[in-house]
């Protein structure tokens, strides 16, 4: 996905939940820089603002509106750290598929990858059947 799909994408579903096409600011945007150098995938940043419109829409109505993404930032965050939990083990070629944006800082590697265990795991059991035998 380009640089500037994401920003717009972002922007986009924003404005919807919203409901009003007012655009966002220049600190939202700079909070979308972020979760884009942070690699965070669009699906997650798009469903944090559905869960937080979703939330929103269940209060009581006090007649004020969202005006700002910061609104989702921490929805967005707990998201990505549950994405990030989940991925804990998986290998280097299921990351392959992940939607971190072009230029994006990736997540840090997990130590527990599956070559890395298994290759751990082999030199245990072979450091175990010396001692054994």
């Amino acid at each position: 996905m380009s640089y500037y799909n994401y920003f717009t994408e972002i922007e986009d579903e924003f404005v919807k939940r919203r409901g009003s096409h007012i655009l966002v600011s220049p600190l939202d945007w700079s909070l979308i820089e972020t979760w884009r150098q942070l690699g965070i995938p669009l699906s997650i940043v798009l469903r944090g603002i559905n869960v937080s419109f979703d939330t929103y829409d269940r209060l009581p109505k006090r007649g004020r509106k969202v005006n700002s993404l910061l609104y989702c930032q921490q929805e967005v965050e707990a998201l990505y750290q549950q994405y990030c939990e989940s991925r804990v083990g998986s290998s280097q070629s299921d990351e392959a598929g992940d939607q971190t944006p072009p230029g994006a800082e990736r997540p840090l590697d997990s130590p527990f990858g599956a070559t890395k265990v298994a290759a751990y795991l082999d030199a245990r059991r072979e450091a175990f059947s010396s001692i054994t035998k």
